[in-house]
């Protein structure tokens, strides 16, 4: 876990229980989305990746291996790579690179990356044996000033670690058409722990799992995180998070984040001073908080924000003790064109529970249901409506009654 965070301690002690699934990989083509925002943007990422050139060591270094379907061959090619100062990586296409034991730190399964690197997956997979006797994640990249790594066209699956099961991010990181697969971290990050910079197109996480935070990603204190297109999809944290944990900047467009689970904070948590979640054309739908609060997003310091921009949240539950169904929020709250709809909370706030400033534009919340506050719950905040829509919640609109400007009921 990062140390320059502050601790979150789970509340009640509850069983964790984790879901049985499918066996069966997401892919962005198979994938329907709730909110017709991210099938918009989706159009628009696919069509890019279409038209994108095979990558190259970012350099422009001629240094390129092609690296038969075997642990030995993958682990010379990025020695090679490093200590060439870079290159590009281009794997056996649809090979199965099976890692039986850590060839780089103590938890590390491949060498570090720490030139600029580029892998070419072609629809290969990186997957930690089932059968390796010791813990360890796929792949770390460095904190150095020459580290970086561009992952494409490529499936990280069943690594297992601390923090960061998939990879851990002190460096540059890009994917692209990629799947995080079944990783998971008895720390935090189930699938990536980023405390660097990491910009994430058109990628999948699916069914990973942390015992603390981010079942998918976690966004250190330090950490910067883009994430254009793809699904953040059935992953589980035992914290906070199940899809996504922020600490740091974070900021999405066309991203569906649905179907994660968690104690507090289902789909995403967030909790550091002036962290900063920013979330454009996306859908946060059908996550479940178990126990505290924010079925959709849980947002818990006062001096960090979340803004909203034509993104649907809608069916997430707060279960248990749990208030704000679709977003409970401690800072600054902004909605713009966006739907909060058919949320559930067994305590106040269905829609949105709040206790600081929300300026709210041209939004529709409708359709919620809670103990109390079915559509929004002011607890001492200020709530700003503009050309919104506040109806059709149960058992009422807003609470206390008089405390939302222009909501009735």
């Amino acid at each position: 876990m990062d140390a320059s965070r502050p601790r979150y301690t789970r509340a009640g002690g509850q069983k964790f229980i984790t879901e049985r699934r499918e066996n069966k990989l997401l892919t962005k083509n198979g994938y329907a989305v709730a909110a017709v925002f991210v099938a918009m943007a989706a159009v628009g990422n696919q069509g890019a990746a279409a038209a994108a050139p095979k990558h190259q060591h970012p350099s422009g270094s001629n240094h390129r291996i092609s690296v038969a379907c075997n642990e030995a061959a993958l682990v010379a090619a990025i020695n090679s790579a490093n200590n060439d100062g870079g290159g590009t990586i281009d794997l056996a296409a649809r090979c199965n690179y099976v890692i039986t034991t850590n060839h780089g730190g103590a938890e590390d399964g491949l060498p570090a990356i720490t030139s600029p690197v580029v892998i070419n997956g072609r629809d290969a997979t990186i997957i930690r044996s089932s059968a390796a006797e010791t813990q360890f994640r796929l792949i770390r990249v460095a904190n150095t000033p020459n580290s970086f790594l561009s992952l494409n066209n490529t499936t990280i699956r069943n690594g297992s670690a601390n923090a960061g099961g998939g990879i851990l991010n002190d460096g540059r990181l890009e994917t692209q058409n990629s799947t995080f697969y079944q990783n998971r971290a008895t720390g935090d990050g189930g699938a990536l722990h980023n405390t660097g910079i990491a910009s994430i197109r058109n990628t999948v996480f699916q069914q990973n799992l942390s015992g603390f935070f981010g079942g998918g990603i976690e966004n250190a204190v330090s950490g910067t995180l883009t994430v254009r297109g793809g699904a953040i999809s059935g992953n589980q944290a035992v914290g906070g998070g199940g899809g996504v944990t922020n600490f740091g900047t974070a900021d999405f467009t066309g991203t569906s984040i649905s179907q994660n689970r968690a104690e507090t904070g289902g789909g995403i948590f967030q909790s550091s001073a002036n962290a900063k979640l920013t979330m454009r054309s996306g859908a946060v739908t059908r996550n479940i908080a178990t126990g505290t609060a924010g079925g959709g997003i849980d947002n818990r310091d006062v001096t960090s924000t979340v803004q909203l921009i034509s993104t649907e949240v809608s069916y997430n539950h707060a279960n248990g003790r749990g208030v704000g169904g679709g977003i409970n929020t401690d800072g600054p709250l902004t909605l713009d064109r966006s739907r909060i709809v058919y949320n559930t909370a067994t305590g106040a706030g269905g829609g949105i529970r709040t206790t600081n400033t929300a300026n709210i534009t041209s939004t529709r919340i409708t359709d919620n249901t809670a103990g109390n506050g079915g559509g929004i719950a002011n607890e001492n905040g200020n709530v700003n409506l503009t050309r919104s829509i506040v109806t059709a919640n149960t058992p009422n609109n807003c609470i206390p009654a008089g405390s939302v400007p222009n909501c009735v009921g």
